[in-house]
């Protein structure tokens, strides 16, 4: 096995981690499977969540002290979040036009919606209280809790994750204006901080075939509710697939530089442990490995780009959530007009750079948006069943757009030193 690729085992893990979740309720290894697989793929992911934080400190101030000027920081703070922005309008456009085309919501029988609704209500209602508190604050309150009370207890909870973010940012701009020679111990603490957890990450993606079957060994894939759910499933996925093999193709040969056959080839890991753990958070030490070794992207843009991008960029919950949306409004009867469309699109572009980079983030915001357009939330009891398996899929799409970003403003940011 050792001359296999890391790729290649992780792939591996993959095929047989989801051939084993089909197979083993059938053979009735459910408890064989709960008390000695499961452990194993919680194990790894709780090593990921444990590499994330500190990475995402030490990454994000160690890049900005490279970047070494506010002029520097600034050009690439806009050039990262415009493509954040841009791409994430793109996916929503997307996700409008395959629902619309499609009409998923026309297609599901009155018995399925009768079935459906009774069998999720009790998780519909837990969500529909967090949704409330949500609408319930004041205009501003977002951007009071951009800024952390206690550092500490931010960097506790994956949630708070943009907190983090905001809070190291400023420390990494103070950090930028003291004199270098003040500075040179700090910055070499980092450096060396920065090769510590850089190793401790190679040790974890060891074990990552290990872990990434025994995630997808334990998942239960509901194959009833997928097929009664296919058409609104298939929405999601084609909209995902659009994502990857037509737009982030064209913007890394274009404007990344790089062949799409190499990006998507260095990428796949971080891909298949995006797909397992359904988080862009847990996945950000795969995907920093494989940006900075795989694909030779600069240090201080892969750890500029990476941590601002795992929480502010979304593509794939902004098209998912695009689509769910027009599939409870069809399921409802309602037609959306284009000023109501032009309101989604705008929800969806902000709820995806407030959405938390963890599994399920993307329900309850997409609950505050349907209150806000006036729609059932009941109608969300329909897809409970299948998120789970789509929102793999999406996280998937969020972390291949982290990557791409960080190719394109490598690329631009290589240019203008060579031009100097």
């Amino acid at each position: 096995m050792r001359r296999i690729p890391l790729p290649a085992k992780i792939l591996l893990g993959f095929l047989a981690g989801a051939l084993w979740g089909v197979l083993h309720p059938a053979v009735g290894l459910e408890e064989f499977t709960a008390a000695w697989i499961a452990p194993l793929g919680t194990l790894f992911l709780n090593l990921l969540k444990l590499v994330a934080l500190p990475l995402v400190v030490v990454s994000l101030l160690e890049g900005i002290a490279t970047v070494g000027s506010l002029s520097r920081l600034s050009r690439l703070g806009g050039l990262t979040l415009g493509y954040y922005l841009l791409s994430t309008v793109v996916a929503i456009l997307i996700g409008i036009g395959v629902a619309s085309v499609l009409r998923p919501g026309a297609l599901v029988s009155p018995e399925q919606r009768a079935r459906l609704q009774e069998q999720f209500q009790r998780s519909l209602a837990e969500r529909q209280k967090l949704a409330e508190q949500l609408q319930h604050r004041s205009p501003l309150q977002s951007l009071v809790e951009l800024v952390p009370e206690n550092l500490l207890q931010a960097a506790q909870d994956n949630r708070r994750m943009l907190q983090v973010i905001v809070a190291t940012v400023l420390m990494g701009m103070a950090l930028a204006l003291v004199p270098a020679e003040r500075s040179a111990p700090l910055r070499s603490l980092l450096q060396a901080l920065l090769e510590v957890l850089l190793k401790l990450v190679e040790l974890v993606m060891r074990v990552a075939p290990v872990g990434v079957f025994a995630l997808l060994a334990s998942l239960k894939l509901e194959w009833s509710l997928l097929s009664a759910l296919g058409m609104y499933s298939g929405s999601v996925l084609i909209g995902l697939a659009m994502l990857l093999l037509f737009v982030y193709p064209l913007a890394v040969r274009l404007l990344g530089g790089l062949p799409v056959r190499t990006f998507y080839r260095a990428l796949l890991p971080a891909q298949v442990v995006a797909f397992s753990t359904s988080s862009s958070a847990a996945t950000l030490p795969t995907t920093m490995e494989v940006c900075r070794r795989g694909l030779g992207l600069r240090e201080d843009v892969v750890g500029f780009v990476l941590p601002l991008g795992a929480t502010v960029n979304m593509d794939g919950t902004s098209l998912y959530q695009a689509v769910a949306t027009l599939f409870v409004a069809q399921l409802s009867g309602v037609e959306l007009g284009s000023a109501e469309l032009l309101a989604l699109v705008g929800m969806a572009t902000a709820a995806s750079i407030g959405a938390a980079p963890v599994p399920g983030a993307g329900i309850i915001m997409l609950m505050v948006m349907l209150s806000n357009l006036g729609l059932p939330q009941e109608g969300l009891a329909l897809i409970l069943g299948v998120d789970r398996l789509l929102d793999m899929s999406r996280t998937v799409v969020n972390v291949t757009s982290d990557a791409v970003a960080c190719a394109i403003v490598h690329r631009f940011e290589h240019a203008r030193l060579q031009a100097q």
